[in-house]
């Protein structure tokens, strides 16, 4: 395949974590080398080097000089692209000069091994003496494999000028792809990619043409590859120039950039030094290993003895020996290892490593021999055999761009990576039943078509997801290690390429040729030219014809078997976010739209944190509110308290003015009956029973007094006594408050509308009914008019009372009856007299009871 299938990068926020170890992993090992050499100063100062060369390059070069960087990196590839179309479209006729048309799957394994090992001492190039020095360097190599191809007088020469041009144009390549990588953010960097890919459009036709026309009659071939041997420097020199130029001036616009001064070595400790940094003992034993060990595929048929050859077998057992001591000698035993082995540990990039190297396999199983087959089998000319070979170099490009410009948008790539994958596994499965012979071409060239668009998608899926897991530090070791396993994919497909083509095409030959042209097998097998000498339609035409489609369908069921597994690798990657790691900085593609996107993103920031601000003060205001109704519900929860402990006080002093009342009216109960007056009624009564009591006393004194002969003596009438007033006292008491409706208390009966209260007599006494509403009481034979103003007495309890009458028209009155002494009784009336002058009429005079020795005078005892 493509040496560029081997490339960039993938950047997983989990994959970035798990690689910053790889830091830690070169110091270590830097500093045991040092130790081992005993060499003086640091030198992991100086391992990443060219990277911050090139990011200062990156932060003060000009957009034209971006731009003139990128038509160089086009360039390489334009001519990279040309180098290959001549190697596809002469290869095997000027292998067929040399009778070794046969070894052509044989030479681009050698070429593939050898240009997989340069990937990692190059890798360390580019981080520490820089991107300049290692493109340099790689162009003198290139140059010399050009001039050798364009030189060579045999085989031997031949491969070796193969070698070196496979070596110098994949080591460019892979220049370019960290120089691409150097110069694009990593959501464009497909877009960058595209780019310096899309000088494959123009050696799609025109490849083919100019090696048609280099092997045309009276074209000389080597000035194909010698016109590349003067192109290649020429790019080389303006890519170092620019590069230089503005290194010098990030140095001297910032000399705190300037480098260490580097620790004085004498030779042989910088020969030493440089040998165990760059770990030339690993690279030999891995090349060795891998020669050692994937030749024997394409040679064993050709042996003496086949696979029973004894050196097929050493070579066999020598190869996997030292494959697995490489292993171990890189892990135990390096002082500095070939590579940064421990990327492998991030799961990303070690899934895109292995399908990288699932579809370095999966073409190069029948993409050597395409060619030859359209020449053999389709009687195409070499041009036409190079436009159909090409097609994958000529659409791929334009949708390439489309991609690309849909993972920019997208910021993702994994789905576009998938759907390609799937698309290539069913066009590989459809040639294996186009590819047979009697098919119409244009099925052919059909399914390269579509297996061009879903390549493309592929191969930049692969370079996109590369580098992605890694930082910018680490995206020179991560394509190496990309690079490794695509040329390690291309040395086994094309080991399964020649294992199917010698172990098929010779025994079909010895099968289906003609009888007369089975001893020239071997002519037949090594030559294409003797192939196509044969006219279409000949029994030996037929007999190769039929040979060619045995072998291309078992080389397309081996390619549709690891495009499968590929396709089944690929849904299990993780997919990844572009657009969260730009990774480069500076002047470089997809920084203005890297900046605006910042610029959204921090605005958006922005908007969130003020929406932050606004959600934490709305919540700030819902607390305090939140507080301010839960202290005013304590509030009301404390009034409420407080109103009801008020209210259970009230009803407490209720409760006991209730039993206080109880009490009271079961003390009148008690006192009065059931029928219990109020209070005026309780201290009339008692005031009464103190008069009854009095009375007693006054009756008792005069019955005393007439005993001594004392009544009926003129003596002055005694002044008021305390008993009158205290007689008068009750009669006051007894008019107020006025009585609306009559009650009767005991026996007492108050009339009603007459203002009169009859009050129960004293023990022993019986009290006077009362004849009508107007009626006047008689208490004991005692009227009191009605009217009159007098209050009745009752005399002494020995006369009989005098009947009583009254007028039932006189006016109300507000006497009371009340049961009192003769003598008070007697006083009052003559002082109701005095005071009145006469009678009320209608009333007759008041008498004394019969008896009665008339009102009581006093005379002092012993006149």
């Amino acid at each position: 395949m493509d040496n560029k299938d081997i490339d960039n990068k993938d950047i997983s926020q989990h994959d970035v974590a798990s690689s910053q170890h790889t830091a830690d992993g070169d110091a270590a090992a830097h500093a045991a080398m040092a130790r081992k050499l005993h060499v003086q100063g640091d030198l992991t100062q100086e391992a990443y080097q060219g990277v911050e060369n090139i990011e200062r390059v990156t932060e003060h070069w000009t957009w034209t000089s971006l731009i003139l960087t990128y038509f160089c990196l086009w360039s390489v590839y334009l001519l990279w692209r040309f180098e290959g179309s001549f190697e596809r479209n002469l290869g095997p006729n000027i292998q067929s000069l040399f009778g070794e048309h046969s070894y052509l799957s044989t030479v681009s394994l050698a070429a593939n091994i050898a240009s997989g090992a340069v990937y990692m001492p190059l890798a360390k190039i580019l981080d520490k003496y820089g991107r300049v020095y290692a493109f340099l360097a790689m162009n003198l190599i290139t140059i010399m494999g050009t001039i050798l191809i364009a030189a060579c007088e045999n085989i031997a020469t031949y491969i070796a000028g193969i070698i070196f041009v496979n070596i110098g144009f994949s080591a460019l390549s892979y220049c370019t792809d960290v120089i691409t990588a150097d110069t694009s953010v990593l959501a464009s960097r497909g877009i960058g990619l595209a780019i310096t890919g899309s000088g494959s459009i123009i050696t799609g036709f025109g490849g083919a043409a100019a090696a048609a026309h280099a092997f045309s009659p009276g074209q000389n071939w080597r000035w194909a590859f010698g016109a590349l041997s003067i192109c290649v420097p020429v790019v080389g020199v303006v890519m170092g120039y620019l590069l230089f130029t503005f290194d010098k001036r990030a140095r001297k616009d910032h000399p705190e950039l300037a480098p260490a001064p580097k620790p004085h070595r004498n030779f042989m400790q910088q020969v030493g030094a440089f040998i165990v940094e760059f770990d030339f003992l690993g690279i030999f034993i891995f090349i060795a290993g891998e020669v050692l060990f994937l030749l024997p595929f394409s040679i064993a048929e050709s042996a003496p003895h086949g696979w029973g050859t004894d050196y097929i077998i050493a070579m066999l057992v020598v190869g996997f020996v030292l494959l697995v001591f490489f292993v171990i000698y890189e892990k135990f035993i390096a002082p500095v290892p070939v590579a940064d082995w421990k990327l492998l540990t991030t799961p990303t990039l070690l899934n895109i490593i292995v399908i990288n190297a699932l579809l370095s396999i999966a073409i190069s199983t029948w993409d050597a021999y395409f060619s030859s087959y359209l020449r053999v089998v389709y009687g195409q000319s070499l041009k036409d055999a190079g436009y159909i070979n090409s097609v994958t170099n000529t659409v791929s490009p334009f949708w390439t761009f489309i991609v690309a410009f849909i993972i920019r948008w997208t910021g993702r790539y994994k789905w576009l990576f998938f759907s390609g994958a799937v698309v290539y596994t069913l066009f590989v499965g459809l040639l294996i039943y186009f590819r047979t012979p009697g098919t119409k071409i244009g099925y052919i060239i059909m399914c390269e078509v579509f297996l061009a668009f879903a390549q493309s998608q592929v191969i930049l899926g692969v370079q996109v997801g590369a580098v992605a897991a890694v930082n910018h530090r680490q995206v020179a070791a991560a394509i190496g290690i990309l690079g490794v396993s695509g040329y390690i994919g291309n040395a086994l497909g094309d080991t399964i390429q020649g294992a199917i083509w010698t172990n098929s095409l010779p025994g079909e030959l010895k099968k289906r040729l003609p009888d007369d042209l089975k001893s020239q097998w071997k002519d037949i097998y090594g030559d294409i030219q003797e192939q196509l000498s044969f006219p279409m339609g000949s029994p030996a035409r037929t007999a190769i014809i039929d040979s060619y489609a045995v072998a291309q369908k078992r080389m397309l069921i081996a390619g549709t078997v690891v495009a499968g597994v590929m396709l089944c690798l690929i849904a299990l990657l993780k997919d990844i976010r572009l657009k969260e790691n730009p990774q480069a900085k500076g002047k470089v593609i997809g920084e203005h739209h890297h900046h605006q996107q910042q610029q959204q993103q921090q605005q958006q920031q922005q908007q969130q944190q003020q929406q932050q601000q606004q959600q934490q003060q709305q919540q700030q205001q819902q607390q305090q509110q939140q507080q301010q109704q839960q202290q005013q519900q304590q509030q009301q929860q404390q009034q409420q308290q407080q109103q009801q402990q008020q209210q259970q006080q009230q009803q407490q002093q209720q409760q006991q003015q209730q039993q206080q009342q109880q009490q009271q009216q079961q003390q009148q109960q008690q006192l009065f009956g059931e029928d219990g007056g109020n209070t005026t009624d309780f201290m009339v009564l008692a005031l009464q029973q103190l008069a009854d009591s009095m009375d007693r006393i006054v009756q008792t004194l005069e019955r005393i007094a007439q005993k001594e002969g004392i009544v009926g003596q003129n003596v002055k009438p005694p002044l008021p006594t305390p008993f009158m007033a205290l007689q008068v006292l009750i009669t006051c008491m007894a008019f107020w408050p006025p009585r609306s409706a009559a009650a009767t208390t005991d026996g007492a009966t108050a009339l009603s509308g007459s203002g009169f209260v009859s009050l129960p007599s004293s023990p022993g006494r019986t009290p006077s009914p009362a004849a009508s509403p107007a009626a006047a009481a008689t208490t004991h034979g005692t009227t009191s008019p009605s009217g009159s103003g007098f209050v009745s007495m009752p005399d002494s309890p020995s006369p009989a009372p005098a009947p009583s009458s009254a007028t039932t028209d006189a006016p109300r009155s507000a006497a009371v009856s009340l049961p009192v002494s003769p003598g008070l009784a007697a006083t009052a009336m003559s002082s109701a007299t005095a005071t009145d002058g006469a009678t009320s009429p209608g009333s007759a005079p008041a008498a004394s009871p019969p008896g009665h020795p008339g009102p009581a005078v006093y005379s002092p005892r012993g006149v």
